[in-house]
């Protein structure tokens, strides 16, 4: 048990590490100590942010966390939104024209469009993990590069609350383009993840690859009316078919959420393909209609834990037909139509911490570090009845100065009970593992195996240059199991081009394996070297970080490959 000697001392260990740092929150942390000499009944904490504002500065590269989380409750006075310019004109590097000229233009994200995302109004009496939450919530938002909640004064058990965003210029283009084995595929979009500053989105885009061309046009709002409400919908017209979707809902958008209820509507055709080598040799013609409604509870967050409970109804029909322009698989895929009951479970351990320079360039990182579970399952009854399945499961299995060690893994499939067989399912499993080296330096290595049992014939387990394996075609190889390791160098640098691009670079080394039943020794381990260059914008929505890469494949004839590509992390 702990004695009220021990807890003063944890404290008293906590509020110093808080004072000493400055933390965003050391104020909420720490009620009643340093605070209260600069005026015992009502004084200011902290300054309002100014246009310099470093987000990065008082958190841990790490994510490292105070030894106790002591939720201290306060009731908030008032919250001011403090929107922090696209550039700095206090900093001579981006006090020019075109940088003025730009900050003149933006158009803010509004006043009520921060303040709806707060899991907490004025008047209300909150801890620190609503507050830290809420931060989340804001740093999720494409529409601010960053976002921090600072208390700025404080009056006996009233505080005052300053929400620090930095604003992005949010109407951007996406150009990319990739070529392996001589394939080239290539992507143009133009989208605005802030219309008018009202934090809805709109993309519209071109896409090209070997297996179609496509138009495409997304829009979202996460906030209809000022409500939680969101909408999220896409029409994509192909070369060899369409992909459209509406979906409204509900959603559990808080830990302690309490309720969730939704439904969405898609309809989609396209071609799926076959692959050996790299070349197609079979393909089909798939026909998707789906359909759901689900309705959620949950009690909120319970000994840090929070769980979810969701049923629904579901409509699948897959339907399946020749194209004329390749054979068709040996095994032709049955057509299915299912209308089924299914019950989704979600565990969330509440386990945070806030760091950077681990998947992004100087940009704060929300790092989960507790356990996630979610599972589904749904019964289709009928001649050939069947369990539908699927989830995934997160963890960190070690997390402290300078390592991360992340695992996670996924399952979707089926289970006939007249059979006792698993159907169309696949399992995958992987580990992440950061290795801080200096403060600017880490050493990332990715391990990730898949396995399946009977796969649908127009489904492969496929390797290749989107799939693990830089330097080879993008469907270089594929069959039922694989495995493929990752190991990259990384350095992040303190270079900011043009105040508008941070940049880091990365060495890496890729190799895998793709396994067949048919093959006593599977197809041979194929590996690749090559260096990059990583470029994340700084003054643009946080929409991921250009790869540029050169690639040398060792166990090909193919020559070294260029390669510019977006991507979610570094």
């Amino acid at each position: 048990m702990r004695t009220p000697a021990t807890r003063y001392r944890r404290i008293f260990r906590t509020c110093a590490r808080a004072l000493s740092t400055g933390p965003v929150l050391s104020a909420l942390l720490c009620p009643g100590t340093s605070f209260a000499l600069a005026n015992e009944n009502c004084g200011d904490v902290l300054q309002p942010a100014d246009a310099s504002y470093d987000f990065t500065r008082e958190i841990s590269h790490w994510g490292n966390k105070p030894d106790d989380h002591i939720p201290v409750a306060y009731r908030i006075r008032s919250i001011s939104v403090n929107p922090l310019p696209i550039f700095d004109k206090e900093n001579p590097r981006e006090n020019n024209a075109l940088y003025r000229w730009a900050n003149r233009i933006h158009i803010d994200t509004k006043t009520h469009v921060i303040k709806d995302q707060l899991l907490f109004n004025e008047g209300d009496i909150v801890n620190t993990s609503v507050v830290e939450e809420s931060e989340r919530i804001l740093r999720d938002r494409k529409y601010v590069s960053d976002a921090a909640i600072r208390l700025i004064n404080r009056c006996s058990d009233e505080v005052d609350l300053e929400v620090v965003t930095r604003e992005v210029w949010t109407l951007t283009p996406e150009i990319s383009f990739k070529i392996t084995g001589g394939t080239m595929k290539s992507k143009f979009a133009i989208r605005d993840s802030n219309i008018m500053g009202s934090g809805q989105s709109l993309q519209l885009g071109f896409k090209n690859d070997a297996e179609r061309n496509s138009y495409d046009i997304h829009y979202r709002n996460p906030a209809v009316a000022r409500s939680r409400y969101t909408i999220r919908t896409h029409a994509i017209s192909s070369s060899d078919g369409h992909d459209y979707l509406f979906g409204f809902s509900l959603p559990f958008y808080a830990l302690d959420s309490e309720r969730s209820w939704g439904g969405s509507l898609q309809s989609l055709e396209q071609v799926l393909s076959q692959y050996k080598d790299g070349h197609t040799i079979t393909d089909v013609k798939h026909k998707k209609a789906f359909a759901e409604v689900f309705w959620g509870l949950s009690n909120g967050v319970i000994d840090d834990i929070s769980q979810r409970f969701t049923v629904g109804v579901r409509f699948e029909r897959d339907e399946y037909s020749p194209t004329g322009s390749h054979p068709s698989p040996a095994n032709f895929p049955a057509d299915e139509s299912y209308t089924y009951p299914f019950f989704r479970y979600e565990l969330t351990e509440v386990d945070y911490a806030t760091a950077y320079n681990i998947n992004q360039i100087y940009r704060t990182e929300d790092l989960h570090v507790g356990k996630h579970l979610e599972m589904e399952v749904g019964y289709a009854p009928g001649t050939d009845s069947r369990f539908l399945f699927e989830g995934s499961y997160t963890d960190a299995l070690i997390h402290d100065s300078k390592i991360l060690l992340q695992l996670h893994s996924g399952w979707k499939g089926q289970w006939n009970p007249d059979t006792s067989d698993f159907y169309d399912t696949a399992v995958d499993l992987g580990l992440n593992y950061h290795r801080g080296q200096t403060a600017s330096r880490s050493l990332f290595i990715a391990l990730n195996g898949v396995v399946s049992r009977n796969l649908n014939p127009a489904r492969q387990i496929i390797l290749g240059g989107d799939n693990g394996l830089r330097g080879y075609d993008s469907y270089f190889q594929a069959g039922e199991r694989s495995v493929n390791v990752n190991v990259e160098q990384r350095l992040f640098t303190r270079y900011h081009l043009f105040q508008l691009v941070r940049v880091g670079f990365a060495g890496f080394l890729d190799a895998g394996k793709v396994y067949n039943s048919n093959s006593i020794n599977g197809d041979s381990f194929h590996s690749a070297v090559g260096f990059g260059l990583r470029l994340a914008p700084s003054k643009s929505e946080s929409s991921g970080i250009v790869h540029m890469d050169l690639a040398w494949p060792l166990n090909s004839n193919d020559s070294l490959q260029f390669i510019v590509e977006l991507r979610d992390t570094f």
